[in-house]
């Protein structure tokens, strides 16, 4: 090879790296998008979104879904949610299930929801299973199922998520989709109660002390050694 012909494949390399870099990369874009300079946060995603980013094209979506940096457009931000949904991503799944949950940017669609929040929610995403459980229970979308519905809250409960811990409560005592138990009701909402929004008003205590005048003792000590345990195993798988 001639030195011109070197020269002008280094030249060619050296201006396809700069080209590179200069696009910049998607914690470039993301650290634009958290000091809400829009913007720049856009020109930088556009392009890797359009090259199959799929992290970026989740954020487009958000940011069209929220109207940051550009008009607000929920058909712009469901198209790209789409894009990153189809690729596996969890969040997206999650949003384009919103969208369809509440008629954003697609027609009104249950069970195109629930088929969304359950691609989510198998990929671990605690809302999605929350909500995923919530349609179970209702018949919202699906066939009402509550053995499902027991089982997507006992998912979202192992995360620690509140609301699931409070309806696995009310399913253990009311014996639906699992037979009745008053120890592990309680235990359920002992836990729910415990984290409660301080702002609001704990009906999970009162849940809980309600289930305490029908148990005896023993019952009572053991549902409470059962969450002692619960809190232990969590914080440290959290650690």
């Amino acid at each position: 090879m001639s030195y011109k012909k070197l020269f002008i494949t280094i030249l060619t390399a050296l201006f396809f790296f700069i080209s590179c870099q200069k696009d910049g990369s998607f914690e470039d874009g993301k650290a634009a998008f958290e000091r809400k300079e829009y913007v720049s946060a856009m020109k930088i995603l556009r392009p890797l979104a359009t090259k199959g980013d799929v992290k970026a094209q989740n954020l487009i979506g958000f940011m069209y879904d929220e109207g940051d940096g550009v008009p607000q457009d929920y058909s712009e931000a469901a198209k790209w949610y789409r894009m990153a949904a189809e690729q596996g991503d969890a969040d997206a799944q999650f949003f384009l299930g919103n969208m369809y949950d509440e008629g954003k940017g697609v027609s009104q669609n249950l069970a195109e929801a629930a088929k969304w929040y359950r691609k989510s929610a198998e990929h671990g995403d605690v809302k999605a299973q929350l909500i995923l459980g919530s349609m179970y229970q209702d018949g919202n979308g699906v066939s009402q199922d509550e053995t499902e519905a027991f089982k997507w809250y006992s998912k979202a409960s192992e995360q620690g998520d509140v609301d699931a811990q409070f309806f696995l409560g009310i399913m253990y005592h009311d014996g639906k989709g699992v037979p009745r138990d008053d120890i592990l009701s309680y235990m359920w909402f002992n836990l729910a109660s415990s984290k409660w929004p301080e702002n609001e008003k704990n009906v999970a205590s009162e849940f809980r002390d309600d289930i305490a005048r029908i148990m005896a003792p023993a019952q009572i000590s053991e549902a409470r050694r059962l969450s002692d345990a619960w809190k232990l195993k969590f914080k440290k798988n959290s650690e």
